[in-house]
Order: structure tokens, then sequence, then C-alpha cells
């Protein structure tokens, strides 16, 4: 059972779409919500966005709940954007090993970012008063972890496990990646 809508924020151009979802079979269940889009400045918090995908989805095995309380999957997805830096994380749980999803990522981060947002949030010029120098930046940090594949919700994994991030340090560009697909 699968039911879709889209959603208009207040103050905001583009609506946000939510789908929720339930499944029942002979041997468990699992339900999901999901939300598609950026929510712009959510409860009024200016400079922060949420999105681009959240989701939430949980899963029983009837005999393993009925006797433990436990589900048997578990799974995550978020994203959070401040001011300019942007990050993405993932979790699933699961009894079976190789249906566990772990992501994490986060594009441009550096002290001129985090004191910029601390800017806009507190409304005074953080950088005139601390003077952070910029001497890292990490952009394209990313660790991903989904040997199987699959989805929470209706966000949709790609079987891999990776790893990846560029460092400029002191004027000097690092990087490392390396994939299994």
């Amino acid at each position: 059972l699968n039911f879709g809508m889209q959603v208009q924020v207040p103050k905001q151009k583009l609506p946000l779409h939510f789908d929720i979802g339930l499944g029942l079979d002979a041997i468990g269940a699992h339900g999901y919500g999901t939300m598609k889009g950026w929510w712009e400045n959510p409860l009024g918090v200016k400079g922060v966005k949420i999105g681009p995908a959240l989701s939430l989805q949980i899963g029983i095995v009837y005999s393993v709940f009925i006797a433990t309380g436990l589900p048997g999957e578990f799974g995550f997805v978020g994203g959070l954007a401040l001011g300019d830096v942007t990050g993405e994380m993932a979790l699933q749980i699961s009894e079976d090993p190789t249906d566990e999803i772990l992501m994490g990522k986060v594009a441009k981060l550096s002290p001129k970012n985090l004191m910029a947002f601390a800017s806009q949030i507190t409304t005074l010029d953080l950088n005139k008063i601390v003077g952070v120098p910029n001497f890292f930046e990490i952009e394209e940090f990313e660790l991903y972890f989904a040997p199987a594949g699959g989805s929470i919700g209706t966000v949709e994994f790609e079987r891999g496990v990776g790893f990846s991030c560029y460092l400029n340090l002191f004027g000097y560009r690092l990087g490392a990646e390396a994939r299994i697909a």
C-alpha cells in the first residue's frame, strides 16, 4: 500500500513531496515515510535546509517481534544544509547483514563555512570578531557501504562500497578514492 502527496510550504516556491508505504506478508511487515525536496528555513530557522530526501523505515518479523519486541530492520536517510555546507547520511540496520546500508557525505566544509553559518544564526560578523584562518577545506567527503544495494523508503542505494575525500590543506590538494561495485 503506497500513498503520495505534494505539500506546499509557506514562503517556499517548490512543494515538498511525501510518500508513505506499508507492506504486509505472512512473515513480517514494514512501513516507511519519505519526504523529497528541500524544506527551506524549517520552523523559521534561517539559513537551514532539510532534504533533499528524508526517510524513516521500520520492519518487523512477526515471530522475532513477539519474542523480543525488537524490529527486524530500521533505516533512516537525511540531509541538512547549513549555509554553504551540505551533508547527507543514511543508516539501515537489519537482521540480514547484506541488507545494511551506511552512507555519509559532506561537501565543502571549512572554518570559513562554519564561521559564516554561525554569523548568520547570531546576526554578528564573527569573522571580524574572531578572525578564523581558512587553512583547510574538505571537499566531497563520502563514505558509502551498501554491499547488496537496496532502499530506505523510496530512496534507492546502488550496490557498492567506497570512500572518497579531497582535502585542501595549507595550499595543497590531497585526495583519496576507492570504490568496489
